[in-house]
């Protein structure tokens, strides 16, 4: 109290520095970033930012990487991104339903193959990457491209990956 009363802003500080160190706190324990947490557990909550489901709170860790960003982590979200889409076959569940798929797809109708290129996580991040670009470099020669071309190519690119 005489500390507030002397510097009237300090108590609005301190409080502001105590909420901080709290978030920050929580923060650090849900993506185990601490010093005695291991590296792979912090790698597979990291990795987990981009889904939606209960391994990422719901979106929640989402917000902590958009923060990390912030704090100068730049470029976390896209490298974990590319790391979500850099196998050439689906992940869990998707991999054997794709497979029978291949199997019996192409044993009935050969011209089915083409249509597999859209379970890959891989080759779906690559075109969106590629649609992506092209769009900005569109935007850039013509001068107008909506700005929001290329987050419907970001969009577009994680509405076709499969989990």
């Amino acid at each position: 109290k005489a500390v507030s009363d002397q510097a009237p802003g300090y108590a609005d500080a301190h409080s502001k520095y105590h909420e901080g160190t709290i978030h920050l706190r929580d923060l650090e324990r849900d993506l185990s970033l601490g010093n005695k947490a291991a590296v792979a557990t912090s790698l597979r909550k990291l990795q987990a930012v981009m889904r939606e489901d209960v391994a990422s709170a719901y979106g929640a860790r989402a917000g902590y990487a958009r923060e990390l960003e912030g704090a100068g982590a730049a470029g976390l979200r896209e490298g974990l991104a590319g790391q979500a889409m850099s196998t050439l076959a689906p992940r869990g569940l998707a991999r054997g339903v794709a497979g029978a798929g291949a199997g019996a797809g192409v044993a009935l109708q050969p011209a089915m193959l083409p249509l597999l290129a859209g379970a890959s996580p891989r080759l779906v991040g690559e075109a969106s990457l590629l649609a992506g670009r092209g769009s900005g470099k569109l935007a850039e020669l013509l001068g107008q491209l909506p700005s929001a071309t290329p987050q419907l190519a970001f969009q577009a690119g994680r509405a076709g990956r499969v989990q």
